[in-house]
């Protein structure tokens, strides 16, 4: 039997081309961090969903501009315990993800007040990974 690589390696060259080993560059995607998408999450109806989304959005941005690969064995818990200790927005992240999951998987209720403390405490990071 005969087991042939060769194109195989010829692949992974070509991937390997176009982002280093160990860089963490993305690919350019749409980001949170404008009001357009704050906006959008905004207006969703569904505050359960709401909530999730910015969570979701938030800890992504964040990560990445920490310079973190996010791995997708990671938990959005340990996204945020990744975080240096002292990232000014830490808390608020690590608050928003502890409330994102009691709704994803507790199916908790998302009250209008719930949801507007979440966007208050966020709205820095945003602001900051805007500008």
């Amino acid at each position: 039997m005969a087991v042939s690589f060769r194109r195989a390696a010829d692949s992974a060259r070509r991937v390997g081309a176009t982002r280093p080993r160990g860089s963490t560059a993305r690919a350019a995607g749409p980001s949170l961090a404008t009001p357009d998408h704050i906006a959008a999450i905004l207006a969703q109806p569904d505050r359960q969903r709401a909530l999730i989304l910015l969570a979701q959005r938030a800890r992504a941005d964040v990560v990445a501009a920490q310079g973190l690969l996010l791995q997708g064995s990671w938990t959005a818990r340990d996204a945020v315990h990744r975080l240096p200790a002292d990232h000014r927005h830490r808390d608020a992240l690590t608050a928003l993800v502890l409330a994102a999951e009691a709704v994803q998987f507790g199916d908790r209720p998302v009250s209008e007040g719930d949801f507007a403390v979440h966007v208050d405490a966020v709205k820095p990071l945003f602001q900051e990974l805007s500008a």
